[in-house]
């Protein structure tokens, strides 16, 4: 695939969506749908789109987060876009290994770890650059995260259900339509 107009537009519409929905569910805390459209955003588009999706979804849903904007804590704001951005190129790779042809067992059992590590991985790392930023002792630290542990298993747990009922079924529906094969072809670039 070359980087074109449509391409670009449609990497457009996925930012779109996931800041969007992002909005949507930010009330209500580690519940969120932006891991698994960004996801979808690289295996619709690939790797290197992927990451873009995430990377720019990430650093507009932050920065204008009605919560308390990224720019004011930059390594979380850092933490987000680069745990977003594997999130986005984690589908492109994915997409080479789960064909939309043949949603299995198994093909349902590999989107469902995706869900469960990518979602891990964002806690994580979103965790240490709080870490980094919040100025307060390594023991008063190690209290707020280990409090924030049944929210943790929370969104890694939704997530993971996600990518196993929502994510295939819009994956099936968008195969399809002959959606998936336009952007998924031998001239694809990543």
């Amino acid at each position: 695939m070359k980087f074109n107009t449509e391409v670009l537009s449609l990497s457009a519409i996925f930012i779109a969506c996931a800041v969007s929905i992002g909005f949507i569910f930010s009330s209500v805390p580690n519940l969120e749908l932006m891991t698994a459209t960004i996801f979808l955003g690289g295996y619709v588009l690939g790797r290197v789109c992927g990451l873009v999706i995430g990377f720019f979804s990430a650093l507009l849903w932050s920065s204008l987060n009605p919560w308390g904007s990224g720019l004011a804590y930059p390594p979380i704001l850092a933490a987000q876009t680069i745990s977003f951005a594997v999130a986005g190129f984690s589908g492109g790779i994915i997409r080479l290994i789960v064909n939309p042809s043949k949603l299995g067992f198994k093909s349902l059992v590999i989107l469902a770890l995706s869900g469960f590590i990518l979602t891990a991985f964002y806690d994580i790392v979103t965790n240490l650059g709080s870490i980094f930023f919040s100025g307060f002792e390594l023991k008063m630290m190690r209290n707020i995260l280990i409090a924030g542990i049944p929210l943790s298993f929370f969104h890694i747990a939704v997530n993971t259900v996600v990518f196993f009922t929502i994510l295939p079924s819009l994956i099936k529906t968008l195969n399809k339509s002959g959606f998936l094969n336009k952007y998924f072809g031998k001239n694809r670039i990543l």
